[in-house]
């Protein structure tokens, strides 16, 4: 999540391909400058058989610059992505969705 102290970037991932049932991944992180990750991905599997399934995932991150004093300002992200997609018999593929992402800099 953080690629240097000075860079930062949350990008939430999206889940694996369609499965037949429902499932989910959480994710939780720290590190230097108390650093603090989490993230959440939802499948709702396939629904019937229509080959439809619908997903959600989200994440933050936040960290503190130092500064002289020893100190420093945070810096937070919040992301996510929503969506539903239709696989059709001959393998292809239609999706509808979404997402945002909220950063606080400085």
């Amino acid at each position: 999540m953080l690629a240097s102290p000075g860079s930062y970037s949350l990008a939430p991932v999206q889940p694996v391909p369609a499965s037949p049932a429902l499932g989910g991944v959480a994710s939780v992180g720290f590190g230097s400058r108390n650093t603090q990750t989490s993230s959440i991905a939802l499948e709702s599997g396939l629904l019937g058989n229509t080959g439809t399934r619908a997903f959600v995932a989200l994440g933050q991150a936040r960290t503190d610059l130092p500064d002289r004093s020893g100190g420093g300002p945070r810096i937070s992200s919040q992301g996510g992505t929503v969506g539903i997609e239709e696989q059709f018999m001959d393998g292809t593929t239609i999706a509808i969705g979404g997402g945002w992402q909220r950063d606080r800099l400085p």
